[in-house]
């Protein structure tokens, strides 16, 4: 008997296998994907900066009109350049982003400690990264278009969003905000 109900659970798994089998992905996993993400963007930035600020201070230097800022500005660059190099090697291992220097205070953590920590840290990104605006644009509208226009403008905006809502639930969202609704929603990280 025990051996048909193995033999049929077995079966009936195979069937269904994301709803029995899927487990939970931490949310360790979704901020080291972001922090991989991250930092192979802003690996090699200063680097490529202080290139160029050294090829336009050399470019300033040899200018042919001497040109007495021209050429101050040419050998400020250059030093800012070699300024900056020293600095991309000082920090090479170093994380450059926000997520990067916030996974290194959990890399040393146990499993669960480390999974709380993981989840504040993402829901804190998510908080921090939408900002409101300081500017009042409801006021200059008003006053270049006049009150009838700046309600059929919000009307138009509210029906454009709702429909690209409608097609990407993520839309309008930061990248911070987008890993979190992944781990949330348990969408599977590639």
């Amino acid at each position: 008997m025990n051996k048909i109900f193995y033999l049929i659970i077995f079966l009936f798994s195979f069937s269904f296998p994301q709803e029995i089998w899927q487990k939970e992905i931490p949310p360790s996993k979704y901020l080291e994907k972001l922090v991989i993400e991250g930092e192979a963007l802003h690996k090699n930035s200063l680097k490529y900066i202080s290139y160029s600020a050294i090829a336009l201070g050399l470019i300033g230097i040899k200018n042919k009109n001497y040109n007495v800022q021209v050429e101050a500005l040419g050998y400020i660059g250059l030093s800012m350049g070699f300024i900056g190099l020293i600095i991309d090697k000082i920090q090479r291992n170093k994380p450059k982003t926000l997520p990067g220097k916030e996974f290194e205070k959990i890399k040393n953590k146990t499993d669960e400690e480390k999974e709380i920590l993981s989840y504040k840290i993402l829901v804190n990104l998510a908080e921090e990264s939408r900002k409101p605006i300081k500017r009042d644009k409801k006021k200059e509208d008003m006053k270049k278009y006049g009150p009838l226009s700046t309600g059929i403008q919000q009307l138009l905006s509210n029906f454009i969003t709702n429909r690209f809502k409608e097609q990407n639930p993520q839309h309008g969202m930061t990248l911070y905000e987008k890993v979190l609704d992944n781990y949330l929603n348990q969408k599977p990280i590639n």
